[in-house]
């Protein structure tokens, strides 16, 4: 019997650093849902006298994000611009 994992939802978040939702697809049929991802960053820091190993774990959430109406506020403020 195999247990497959269901697909992610793979929602973008740009920024630094670019994340992908790790939650199931089946989060967006809930509109208050938001999209999670999880970032680690390690660094290793040396001077004289002392290494440093930092790990550092950021859980990430981001609201959903309806593109097409994000758009159009977009449009609307660059021609009220012009």
């Amino acid at each position: 019997m195999t247990s497959e994992k269901p697909k992610a939802c793979g929602a973008v978040k740009h920024g630094r650093v670019d994340l992908a939702c790790e939650l199931p697809e089946s989060h967006l049929d809930d509109p208050e849902s938001w999209h999670e991802s999880t970032f680690t960053d390690q660094q290793e820091i040396t001077y004289p006298g002392a290494r440093h190993s930092v790990t550092t774990t950021e859980r990430v959430r981001w609201e959903q994000v309806d593109h097409a109406a994000e758009a159009v506020r977009a449009l609307m403020r660059d021609r009220r611009r012009s």
